[in-house]
């Protein structure tokens, strides 16, 4: 179903539109929920790509392709570069008013089990708390 309103989409608007980015990112969730990691951080990456041109580095739908590749790299277990894309979505984040509470406790969450596992325990803590605080 997202192929097929893709394909609408980039004949009517061009490849370069956000709507296009929006249908991507939802075709990485997608691709998510089945587990196929790959496909997911492919379509999440070509979001990213078109927002950084559309609506550039600041804009909180940015931010959250960010927090969406972080979340794939999360389930990967490659938490440097979870952790990485997680804090580029807090910076953004943090300037925007429109903030979805639900994503940002989701991806203090993540972190709190990152430095978890890497044995960074305060700071591990520090996130969790953050993430109660939000809810």
């Amino acid at each position: 179903m997202h192929e097929k309103a893709l394909k609408i989409q980039l004949a009517t608007l061009g490849e370069q539109h956000p709507v296009a980015a929006t249908i991507f990112c939802n075709m990485g969730s997608s691709h998510l929920s089945k587990g196929d990691c790959g496909k997911a951080l492919t379509a999440y990456k070509r979001a990213l790509q078109i927002r950084l041109a559309a609506l550039g580095e600041q804009h909180l739908d940015t931010a959250i392709a960010y927090m969406h590749m972080g979340n794939v790299y999360y389930n990967m277990s490659e938490h440097g570069k979870a952790e990485e894309l997680y804090e580029k979505y807090f910076r953004i984040q943090q300037a925007s008013p429109d903030m979805n509470r639900g994503d940002v406790t989701i991806a203090y969450s993540n972190m709190g089990n990152i430095f978890s596992s890497k044995g960074r325990y305060d700071k591990a803590l520090q996130m969790l708390e953050k993430a109660l605080q939000i809810q």
